[in-house]
């Protein structure tokens, strides 16, 4: 879940998102629309493209700059009803799940787009996907372009009202798209300074913890039966090192700035020392091995 809601921006946007999303569903087709999150569930592709009908209301949905594709699948009563509702009027005729005509597509198309564009204006530049109106697809078989039989696609299931009409719609994501989310660690070349201004204040909130902070000088390599033989006093040579000892005791050079038990990261250091202390200068982002 932490992965899939990567894809928003971490401006607050999180808990406004479901919002923004009703009043858009409510300004094109009328009051009573709401939805929300049922299930989240993860299968095979193969699995998936056979639980999906023979007609199915289907829409592909390009991932920009991913090169993988997510799908919508909409409940064909759920899709009858909006656009009965786009046209302004309702059939009082027993709705059947069938294909859409050209025209219904057209329609359907629209809403689709009024409610990408309100997420591109919520999430702006600060998105890490932009999400495309690619076209539909009539056929299931049109997910396995995407992947093999036995590759994993996670599904959000969500529950959609409109008025008395309810229906299902199943946002279709490929796997990999939801792994790089997971790779979502913020470097220099990141130009996201709305999320870095929010995350900031947020970490205000939590000024009186304390933590330790410490810098690592260098590495070097002990096998067990070395380390059972340390003493007080020994001297160890580091195999790696970025810092320069000078011939009057001066130190410069880099380290790795360290927060907490530093396994997910830290910063590189340049280091400079005067007679009473030693200032490290925060210069870059070290993304961790995630030990």
């Amino acid at each position: 879940m932490d992965a899939l809601l990567s894809f928003l921006p971490k401006t607050g946007l999180r808990a406004q998102f479901a919002q923004g999303i009703d009043e858009a569903l409510r300004v094109h087709v009328g009051e009573g629309a709401a939805w929300h999150l049922e299930t989240v569930a993860t299968m095979t592709r193969g699995a998936c493209v056979r639980a999906i009908p023979s007609t199915p209301v289907l829409v592909a949905l390009g991932c920009v700059p991913a090169q993988k594709k997510a799908y919508l699948l909409i409940d064909h009563m759920l899709a009858q009803a909006a656009i009965e509702r786009l046209l302004g009027g309702s059939s009082e005729e027993a709705r059947v799940p069938r294909a859409l005509s050209d025209t219904e597509e057209g329609v359907l198309q629209y809403l689709l787009l009024q409610l990408m564009a309100h997420v591109y204006r919520c999430c702006g530049a600060s998105s890490r996907v932009h999400f495309r109106f690619d076209g539909f697809a009539h056929h299931a078989d049109e997910l396995m372009q995407e992947g093999a039989v036995e590759d994993k696609v996670s599904i959000l299931t969500f529950r959609v009202e409109l008025g008395s009409d309810v229906g299902f719609v199943k946002l279709i994501m490929p796997d990999p798209l939801v792994e790089a989310a997971l790779l979502n660690v913020e470097s220099p070349l990141d130009l996201r300074p709305e999320e870095r201004a929010y995350e900031l204040e947020e970490l205000k909130r939590f000024g009186h913890f304390r933590t330790p902070l410490w810098a690592e000088a260098g590495r070097t390599t002990l096998m067990p039966g070395e380390l059972v033989e340390l003493e007080r006093d020994d001297v160890i040579l580091f195999d790696e090192s970025d810092l320069v000892l000078a011939s009057d005791g001066a130190i410069s050079g880099r380290v790795l700035v360290r927060v907490g038990t530093g396994m997910s990261g830290g910063f590189i250091a340049e280091v400079e020392a005067d007679e009473k202390s030693v200032h490290a200068r925060l210069n870059d982002v070290f993304k961790g091995e995630h030990l």
